[in-house]
């Protein structure tokens, strides 16, 4: 279904309190944003009203909006709900929720949601809606219809009345009667193209297979983003047996959304039917990136290999389907004719067996809860919301963390760069005093300066004495060796300053940077075993002593905080390297210590959210990567999308 956009009220409160921000300006200016879809722009604006005025209800609700719009339904959850905390009478504010907790599969909770709605507002037309989709969600088609009638009461030209309608007859086998409800829907609103795609598909039900396709094609006609009509058509032109124009629907579909694993498995389908077994299993690997645990595509992909007498992929495959999905009949019973094929025959009949006994015991097996029914269902699922003009996000998904933060040494070419850098490291402020071409700074980001220059610097430093005064010029230098990539040069000048002021934590800091990035460095070396250097008439393989682990660089970044607790982005560092030591826990719990300290930290909350994913707290990851979104990461929204819509 099209994504159901939340409808947006516009409040006006005239008792509301300026204090010292006008709260009507950054309003105005976020909802101009937000009408303008640039959701991430407008969310901007409604930080600051909640910032300042944190019991302003509205303000949650229109970042809340935000949210919903950017699938960011957990981050949108918590602020529909702090609206209502602070609105306990709005209508409106338990509609919208109730909506969200629909996308969140918390389907008592969403209905609680609607019907407190309705009692607030007995004519709030959206809470009838969004309920009726709630009704339809659940199968209960009566109910929605029930809900439509009350909409079509309040409102006659409610033409969301109708369509909801027709779905709930056309899902109940109401097809004829359907019809006359999606033709009023169309009349109050024509130019929508989800109306006819819906009425497409309800035609081709109805084996009004000429009217279908008129559908579809009218509209294609009024939106050609629109990947839903294409798949539904290319559905119908596979159905009716015209692989070819199936095909370029379906080639359609993944141009406008390239993640859509449901159109790559029904395009293998259809490169089977015309002989092309190669980009059959070409898609079906494609769907298996998506949904790597879809048993259905690992059982398909068998069938091909099969297909193309490559056994052992295929017996591969079966076994995948199989521990998925420990009551696949069909796959143990396939994998026995592939492992027959393959002289292996004994393992043949015991797949054969199993085969047997399954279809035999199915009843008994459902019966006894040994198979969880709904964990399968999500195993079987296919990603495919139909989200139009997707192409761009899917290119700039992002799913890498933020690197360590380094303290770095800038040139500059004019004196207005000073403005864009701002630290709170204490050492910074007083190491800037007195430089006016040149700064220090704390980034995550690469700080590019002339090599020229760099050189110059540190050949005019060489000869600095290591005295206690002039340890500024020496941590100087040990930057810009580190800037030339001379790391061992560089740690040397860490390590001799740490002689001569042991309480330095910003040297201890920049040496583990030093430290990461060198070993970092010499074990992607390991990668290269083909190196070889000349000596004598044979050749020889580089031997190279490989750190095997961080421990020194925690260290360092321990012996930091150990001098300055307040350092946040030493824990910040020392959690990444923990994460390249596959100590997430360790990882998680710095993250955790660097927030503590700044609690806008957006790159720690972004990167503890991605952690938390990897070891499946999903839950949690996705309300840091909600809060990273808030506090401005863009691309937190895009793995979003991506892991946290269930």
């Amino acid at each position: 279904m099209r994504s159901f956009g939340i409808c947006l009220l516009l409040f006006l409160y005239s008792s509301l309190s300026f204090g010292q921000i006008n709260i009507y300006y950054w309003r105005n200016k976020g909802v101009e944003k937000l009408e303008q879809n640039e959701f991430r722009a407008a969310i901007e604006y409604f930080n600051t009203i909640v910032y300042f005025k944190p019991d302003n209800a509205e303000g949650y609700y229109l970042r809340g909006i935000c949210k919903f719009n950017l699938e960011d339904f957990r981050g949108a959850l918590k602020d529909f709900t702090s609206a209502i905390d602070n609105d306990t009478i709005s209508s409106e504010y338990y509609s919208v929720r109730g909506r969200t907790r629909d996308r969140l599969m918390d389907m008592s909770g969403a209905l609680n949601d609607y019907n407190k709605a309705i009692e607030l507002r007995p004519i709030n037309v959206g809470a009838y809606i969004n309920r009726g989709f709630h009704f339809i969600m659940e199968r209960k088609y009566n109910k929605a219809i029930d809900d439509c009638d009350s909409i079509l009461k309040i409102d006659e030209t409610a033409e969301m009345g109708y369509f909801l309608r027709a779905l709930a007859r056309q899902y109940s086998g109401q097809n004829m009667v359907a019809m006359g409800d999606f033709a009023q829907a169309i009349k109050l609103k024509p130019k929508n193209p989800e109306y006819f795609a819906r009425r497409g598909i309800n035609r081709f039900e109805m084996k009004d297979t000429l009217g279908a396709f008129d559908d579809y094609n009218k509209s294609i006609a009024l939106d050609s983003t629109y990947s839903f009509a294409y798949f539904n058509r290319g559905l119908a032109y596979s159905q009716t047996r015209n692989f070819v124009k199936a095909l370029k629907d379906y080639d359609v579909v993944i141009k406008l959304d390239p993640q859509n694993a449901l159109t790559y498995y029904n395009r293998a389908g259809t490169k089977i039917e015309l002989g092309n077994y190669t980009g059959a299993i070409e898609d079906y690997t494609k769907v298996l990136k998506i949904n790597p645990n879809n048993f259905y595509t690992y059982f398909n992909r068998a069938i091909v290999w099969q297909r193309v007498d490559n056994l052992r992929r295929a017996v591969a495959d079966y076994t995948k389907a199989i521990e998925l999905n420990p009551v696949f009949a069909s796959a143990y019973y396939n994998r026995s004719l592939a492992k027959r094929a393959m002289y292996d025959f004994k393992g043949a009949e015991e797949d054969r067996k199993s085969a047997v006994s399954i279809n035999a015991n199915f009843e008994k097996i459902i019966q006894s809860n040994l198979v969880d029914s709904s964990g399968l269902a999500k195993l079987a699922e296919f990603k495919a919301d139909f989200n139009d003009g997707n192409v761009e996000t899917a290119a700039k998904l992002e799913m890498s963390p933020f690197p360590n933060f380094v303290i770095n040494y800038r040139l500059l070419s004019s004196l207005s760069e000073k403005e864009e850098v701002r630290s709170d490291v204490k050492h910074i402020t007083e190491m800037n005093q007195g430089l006016y071409a040149e700064e220090f700074l704390i980034s995550s980001k690469e700080v590019i300066n002339s090599p020229a220059k760099i050189k110059a610097l540190a050949t005019m430093l060489d000869t600095v004495e290591l005295q206690p005064e002039n340890w500024l010029k020496i941590y100087e230098r040990a930057i810009l060796k580190f800037q030339m990539q001379n790391f061992t040069g560089a740690i040397d000048d860490y390590t001799s300053l740490i002689g001569i002021k042991p309480d330095l934590s910003i040297a201890f800091f920049n040496r583990a940077n030093t430290k990461f990035d060198m070993i970092s460095y010499l074990n992607s070396l390991e990668d290269m075993s083909n190196l070889r250097i000349s000596i004598g008439a044979k050749p020889a393989k580089m031997q190279m002593d490989l750190p095997k682990n961080y421990a020194e660089v925690i260290a360092d970044y321990s012996a930091c905080i150990k001098l300055d607790p307040s350092f946040y982005h030493a824990y910040f560092n020392r959690a990444n390297v923990k994460i390249a030591s596959t100590d997430y826990i360790g990882a998680i719990w710095d993250y955790t210590r660097a927030i503590a300290y700044e609690t806008k930290f957006a790159e720690a909350y972004y990167n503890r959210g991605l952690t938390y994913i990897y070891v499946r707290r999903t839950d949690e990851g996705c309300t840091d990567l909600s809060k990273a979104g808030e506090l401005g990461i863009e691309r937190a929204y895009d793995v979003i999308k991506k892991f946290c819509k269930d």
